[in-house]
């Protein structure tokens, strides 16, 4: 712009922190505008609609300056693009005077009757900035979509979203819950399955339901799994079991019922629970331009497993599941079956209390 005679004599480097900030107000709307589509093609069309619909308000203002007031152009200025255009005009402005944008005028009006400036057109970008994250990450937790547990309208002011959990406190309650459901539950058994009975409760599944349009998943599923034990979990094709998994995972809600692992709830605390939870799906998925190593540290540091200890677990695992030759291969140099232990040793690594395989020799 510049050297082409358009901003002749505009200061460079205010322009510069001027188009960073109307850079950055974009990108930000446009993760905004992202959580109200679920496919990348409508999300594509749609974003642009919504773009110019929020430059119109610009048009507005540039045919009526002289009946618009400053609190008018700061309403406007919600919209980054909006603070984006009268910011451009500014500078057509100032450039007209042979003055330019400078140091010394930034905050003055064009007219003298002119409170709004180019530097309110900045600051206003970078407050739009900020809306649209909050905005963003307010929206994709209490309205996650298709994938995701919802989280309540309130949960920025609950006390554990800010501070966390009193994880000693919480786990002594869950204790006394989960002994008190073994009592009742042990007085409805044979004597033959006491020892089964006495062990933690590990997973406790409590009237599990998914329900779709015109299709039942899962209904009034429950069942517990319990610590230091492999348990098998079969059904025909349909049964409902990947949806299990899905659900308590955290991957799609359910419809009715709960679920705690590690004494957690799945519709509260999931955030948790997936620090803890090692999970192999039915299909692997792993990234191309990362080697074996590097899936594992990856995930280590997802658990926020510390530093120290990284190194010495990966090299435990890897030797384990026989992969110490290939931990600096990319995973599409894998065979299916290396895939496949790769998918195992990500699902384990991390210290993980509970570890769910499903088809893990598919």
């Amino acid at each position: 712009m510049k050297f082409g005679k358009i901003t002749q004599f505009s200061n460079f480097l205010i322009l510069f922190i001027f188009f960073i900030c109307y850079t950055f107000a974009t990108i930000n709307q446009c993760f905004l505008i992202s959580v109200f589509f679920n496919r990348a093609n409508l999300a594509a069309c749609g974003a642009g609609i919504i773009y110019v619909i929020l430059y119109l308000p610009y048009t507005l203002l540039i045919n009526y300056d002289n009946q618009i007031l400053t609190w008018h152009k700061v309403i406007a200025c919600l919209s980054s693009t909006v603070a984006f255009g009268i910011g451009c005009d500014y500078i057509a402005r100032f450039e007209g005077m042979a003055q330019g944008i400078q140091w010394n005028n930034i905050n003055k009006g064009v007219e003298p009757n002119d409170n709004f400036t180019f530097l309110y057109c900045m600051f206003m970008m970078l407050f739009d900035s900020i809306i649209y994250i909050i905005l963003t990450v307010y929206i994709e937790n209490v309205f996650p979509g298709e994938y995701g547990i919802p989280q309540p309208w309130y949960y920025p002011f609950t006390k554990t979203y800010w501070f966390g959990y009193d994880t000693r406190k919480y786990n002594r309650q869950r204790t006394k819950e989960m002994r008190q459901n073994q009592i009742d539950t042990n007085s409805n058994f044979n004597n033959d399955n006491d020892n089964i009975l006495q062990g933690d409760i590990g997973v406790d599944i409590q009237n599990l339901s998914k329900y779709y349009r015109n299709k039942i998943a899962l209904k009034n599923l429950s069942i517990k799994f319990y610590r230091n034990m492999i348990t098998s979990f079969l059904g025909r094709n349909g049964a409902g079991k990947s949806t299990t998994w899905s659900i308590l995972t955290g991957l799609i809600p359910p419809s009715n019922g709960t679920a705690y692992i590690d004494g957690y709830n799945i519709l509260t605390d999931i955030k948790i629970i997936r620090k803890r939870l090692g999970f192999v799906p039915q299909y692997n998925i792993l990234f191309d331009h990362l080697t074996v190593k590097e899936h594992l540290e990856f995930f280590s540091i997802l658990k926020d497993t510390t530093q120290e200890t990284i190194e010495d677990e990966i090299k435990k695992m890897l030797e384990d599941l026989g992969l110490e030759n290939k931990s600096e291969n990319y995973s599409t140099e894998l065979s299916g079956g290396m895939k496949r232990k790769l998918s195992i040793a990500i699902a384990f690594i991390g210290h993980s209390t509970t570890v769910i395989l499903d088809e893990p020799t598919a």
